[in-house]
């Protein structure tokens, strides 16, 4: 099969419903009042070294007078569970004691932490579990609310049990988009294990010692941890999904340092336990290259018309525009001298060719390197010969060009037609395997825009020979999955590191489901992509020969 430039074409015969789970957002503790606040044994929260059974004395102050509240122990997942409604079923059965303020909104009162927690949700448990702590949801509570409607009258407090666990998770941070950067350039995160708080609030970037400021459109974040029941959590536990995943850019600040440069993602700690980083917030670190000044260097430095000059640089700007080259001066006034494009790698390199004319005036004429606010110049001579070069040592350079045409976008296959192994009915659901024939994808257009093949079910297996109903002799076709593959078509075809197999995945009627791919920057040359194939059978069907068609794309 073929296609022009970017372009699209189908291959192939031979599967993948796609679900995908919106979770409400976190909840957080009620606000308490201002104005009231407790002790626990004489000392401020948290309450440490807690162990079933103990007795701690809760003296609180500044309460409305006759305050009457309900004070008990609770799970961490009281203040993340969707929906809201089902809080109450995070709570220990049996032990909420209520008590009543004086009239000067002054409460004194002894509390038995329960020796055994259960609650409504079987998931609520306290200690909590190592999930729950690794999720951010570190410690239980001992709360206070208000007897009518619930409401927390004073903060919530961290519980501390003797010997809990503690959170296992390392954070992460990695940058996305590349090495080298200038002021103003925008840096990329991925990250992930951030544990200190289970709300997801957003954390602060530092390049070394500066903070970064975050990209509007996507300002750096984590994600909340959630934990959501079906309809509630009365007996039946919900789906616990930790967050602290990291996402998001900032803009590199001014004023920094050239060199390799620490970049620190800091995170406010809401549990009791160490994370590391200043006033025990959690941490990860990662490093990039901040550019230094630029500059421009032109070889040779001297030459007359026809003379092809190569331009060379460091500290520009990876992520701006193309920089432009041009002599200083043009041979006459009002004139236009030579000028040309040049190229920036990943860590500012600049490179560039500019051919000397008869547009330049001759003499000292330095090349004039603009790449938006960044500006350099390369010395250059424009004198009446191609180059002189005077002395033992001096050299001349000659800069060799190659022409490279354009070519096309190829998929071909070896074979049209996949069995898959054979099975008999046992009364119980089967799975079957076969291996997708090889396709080679050959991307000689030189763009190196990138491309992707997906694949994509016609429709269900449908058998040949109809017997009895018809629901009996179909497989669906999301029953079909796949566990992609790629390599080089030959030794030497292209660069594998920039091409990447597709994830396993069931495939679809409706989704084109991604079997390979290269991103854009790369994926010149020939490469093969295969998969395995497993097809589940489900016991019901009728005997006979199950088809269906898979069609290959390439764009």
């Amino acid at each position: 099969m073929h296609a022009n430039g970017g372009g699209t074409r189908r291959l192939a015969r031979l599967v993948v419903a796609l679900v995908v789970a919106a979770l409400a957002p976190v909840v957080m503790p009620e606000p308490a009042s201002a104005l009231a606040s407790c002790t626990y044994d004489a000392a401020a929260a948290p309450v440490t070294g807690v162990v079933p059974g103990a007795v701690i004395t809760i003296a609180c102050t500044g309460l409305p007078p006759s305050q009457a509240v309900t004070i008990d122990v609770e799970s961490p997942l009281a203040f993340v569970v969707q929906p809201a409604s089902s809080a109450p079923l995070e709570a220990a059965l049996g032990a909420a004691v209520t008590a009543t303020a004086d009239l000067s909104g002054n409460l004194l009162i002894d509390y038995t932490i329960p020796l055994s927690f259960t609650a409504g949700d079987p998931a609520a448990a306290c200690p909590p579990t190592q999930a729950q702590v690794n999720a951010g949801l570190a410690t239980c509570s001992l709360t206070v609310r208000d007897q009518l409607t619930s409401a927390l009258v004073v903060p919530a407090t961290a519980l501390v049990y003797e010997g809990q666990p503690v959170p296992q998770m390392t954070p992460a941070v990695n940058v996305i988009n590349g090495v080298s950067f200038v002021a103003g350039d925008i840096v990329t995160f991925a990250g992930s294990g951030f544990w200190g708080s289970a709300s997801g609030a957003p954390p602060t970037v530092f390049f070394g010692g500066t903070a970064a400021a975050p990209l509007p459109q996507q300002p750096v974040s984590l994600t909340p941890t959630t934990y959501v029941c079906t309809l509630d959590c009365l007996g039946v536990a919900g789906t616990l999904t930790g967050g602290g995943v990291l996402s998001g850019s900032v803009v590199v600040p001014s004023g920094l340092p050239a060199g390799p440069t620490t970049v620190t993602v800091v995170q406010n700690n809401d549990t009791p336990f160490p994370g590391g980083g200043p006033f025990a917030s959690v941490i990860a670190t990662t490093q990039v290259n901040v550019l230094g000044p630029p500059n421009a260097i032109a070889t040779p430095n001297n030459g007359g018309a026809g003379t092809p000059v190569q331009v060379t640089g460091t500290g520009w700007d990876p992520q701006g525009p193309a920089p432009v080259l041009s002599f200083l001066s043009p041979a006459t006034a009002g004139g236009k001298a030579s000028s040309a494009t040049g190229m920036v790698d990943a860590n500012g390199n600049l490179s560039g060719v500019i051919t000397v004319t008869g547009a330049d005036a001759l003499g000292v004429n330095p090349i004039v390197v603009t790449q938006g606010a960044l500006t350099a110049q390369a010395a250059y001579t424009v004198t009446d010969v191609t180059t002189a070069c005077i002395g033992s040592a001096c050299t001349n350079n000659q800069v060799l060009t190659q022409a490279i045409g354009q070519g096309d976008l190829m998929l071909s296959e070896q074979a049209a037609s996949i069995t898959l192994s054979p099975i008999t009915l046992n009364g119980n659901a089967q799975h079957s395997s076969g291996q997708l024939n090889t396709v080679m994808v050959t991307d000689d257009r030189g763009t190196l825009v990138g491309w992707s093949v997906t694949g994509t079910l016609q429709g269900d297996f449908v058998n040949q020979n109809v017997v009895g109903n018809t629901a009996n002799n179909i497989i669906p076709a999301s029953n079909l999955s796949w566990v992609p593959s790629v390599g080089l078509a030959a030794p030497g075809s292209g660069d594998l590191g920039q091409v990447s197999a597709g994830a396993p995945s069931a495939l679809s009627k409706t989704a084109g489901i991604t079997l390979c791919a290269a991103p854009p920057g790369g994926g010149g040359g020939a490469y093969t992509c295969t998969a395995t194939l497993e097809l589940l059978i489900p016991a019901s069907v009728a005997a006979g020969t199950y088809t269906a068609v898979l069609n290959l794309t390439i764009t």
